[in-house]
């Protein structure tokens, strides 16, 4: 009998120990969620371990050019209308295809800021394998439409998803479920007003509910370019889930024709 009591004790401790080990994250889909504990704010700027991306693959590119960016208000932002949005000059070929803010401030708006960031991935992509700079065969003119999608056409719309489906450099996502860490989220709220953000990983609470999701973007919550999280509608915060919307970038290998 005492030896029963002792393997039960000794079950018991290992339980435990995993329990605390694992902490506050739930893993799930090879996913891993911040727990939202008894509704708490989880402000978004803590470094958990997030939803791994599967070996090397284009959303690893995107998360290191995304900690390429002082998150201490080098980048503010600036919803003007004299700029693209993005915090330098880019240029295609040769061609400027977005023009920075001429006050030299380093000043972004949110899918400027977005567009910014896959362009310079795919830029530096190219360059660690020695690819021509040549994305897909667009011309440097090409990227004044695929831009004005990018910023999304229409109240609700999507944007990220629909450039690079028009364009053969990557895919919407249809569930939340799929999502991962360093894609393409187009937001919008219930106040009516949206968001061009980078997705890091999703907020659960104590139930399993989805409540929220962390990401990356320039807001002026934050003074600019850092990590945020805001929270669905119904669980304190006023994310439209049903019109939200998710994207993915391709490697340049995986590119379709257009």
């Amino acid at each position: 009998m005492n030896k029963l009591i002792l393997s039960f004790l000794i079950i018991v401790v290992i339980v435990t120990s995993i329990m605390m080990l694992t902490g506050s994250e739930i893993v799930k889909n090879n996913q891993v969620y911040d727990r939202d504990n008894s509704g708490t704010y989880n402000d978004g700027f803590c470094n958990p371990k997030e939803n791994e991306v599967s070996d090397i693959n284009f959303n690893s590119y995107i998360l290191t050019v995304i900690e390429e960016y002082e998150r201490d208000g080098s980048y503010p932002y600036s919803w003007v209308n004299n700029y693209k949005g993005v915090s330098r000059d880019l240029y295609y070929n040769g061609t400027k295809i977005a023009n920075a803010n001429p006050d030299s401030s380093h000043s972004t708006f949110c899918c400027g800021l977005t567009f910014e960031v896959y362009f310079r991935t795919i830029m530096k992509y190219y360059k660690d394998h020695g690819y021509p700079e040549n994305i897909n065969n667009m011309r440097a003119e090409d990227f004044n439409h695929f831009i004005s999608l990018w910023f999304v056409q229409e109240t609700k719309g999507d944007g990220p998803g629909i450039a690079l489906e028009t364009y053969g450099l990557g895919d919407k996502i249809s569930n939340m479920s799929d999502v991962q860490k360093g894609d393409f989220v187009q937001i919008w709220r219930t106040s009516g007003s949206g968001h061009s953000v980078i997705f890091i990983n999703w907020i659960i609470s104590d139930e399993g509910d989805t409540t929220g999701m962390k990401y990356w973007s320039t807001q002026p919550g934050t003074n600019g370019a850092n990590y945020n999280t805001e929270y669905f509608d119904g669980f304190g915060g006023k994310v439209d889930k049903a019109h939200t919307h998710y994207s993915r970038a391709k490697s340049p290998k995986d590119f379709i024709r257009f």
